[in-house]
């Protein structure tokens, strides 16, 4: 059994580790807890979040991937206010994306990749994630600057918002239901490296606009709806290295 009042740093925890007791006493007398990081990937728990993850104000890195936890995603992780990191990739997690994520201020990862997530993205207006340009510790921060909401069931319109997360560097929607067209705004994320929307119902054309991210390396937009010609302006991302394009239908 861990206390979590007690425990400040758990990580790699043992395979196929089944169930930690972090609250040993009544849930309505909770304190805060000094837990910075939760890393339990790559085991075999099942079940849902406890609400009671939103008493956690000082957790940094909550990394849940690869396991079986199902349910919704709880409102109550928009109370981890310290958040850098939350990876709750390759679970069964349905339901919608809770908005209240928005509002994590010091979230510079974001992984809901392989789960059975549907409706639209948060809106990201007037949202505080991926602002703040820090140097997050890179012992735990691996993927700094990931946003990767990819092979979920997430449907409606690539959000204009995400222009403003300026700390992304890989932004990866890949393989959903996503509709509407390319978003302009994309063109403001300066250290955008990897934007990948193939595999969506993605409509109209390519924005000239995409020329201006001088520091992409890889555009994937395959198995789309999208027409007309590729902008010459892309001849000005002298760091791209790959473009997929297979299934535009082109107008020359």
């Amino acid at each position: 059994m861990l206390d979590g009042s007690h425990c400040h740093h758990l990580h790699h925890p043992k395979p196929y580790l089944t169930i930690i007791i972090f609250f040993t006493q009544p849930t309505s007398n909770l304190t805060p807890s000094p837990l910075q990081r939760l890393v339990l990937s790559n085991n075999r728990f099942t079940g849902g979040i406890p609400k009671e993850i939103g008493s956690l104000a000082s957790l940094s890195v909550l990394n849940l991937n690869s396991n079986n936890f199902s349910g919704v995603i709880p409102v109550e992780i928009g109370r981890c206010s310290s958040l850098t990191t939350l990876d709750l990739g390759n679970n069964r997690f349905n339901g919608s994306i809770p908005v209240e994520i928005n509002g994590l201020s010091q979230l510079q990862c974001l992984v809901l990749s392989n789960n059975d997530l549907s409706g639209r993205i948060p809106s990201s207006n007037g949202s505080k994630y991926f602002r703040e340009v820090g140097i997050p510790d890179s012992s735990f921060v691996q993927h700094h600057g990931l946003y990767d909401l990819s092979h979920n069931r997430l449907t409606g319109s690539v959000p204009d918002e995400l222009g403003n997360c300026l700390v992304v560097v890989d932004l990866l929607l890949n393989d959903n239901m996503l509709s509407g067209e390319l978003p302009k705004s994309l063109a403001k994320l300066a250290n955008l490296t990897t934007l990948d929307l193939s595999n969506n119902v993605l409509s109209g054309g390519l924005p000239a606009e995409y020329g201006r991210s001088m520091k992409l390396q890889g555009l994937y937009l395959e198995n789309n709806n999208l027409t007309g010609s590729i902008p010459p302006e892309l001849g000005q991302l002298h760091s791209l290295v790959k473009l997929n394009c297979l299934s535009i239908i082109y107008v020359w």
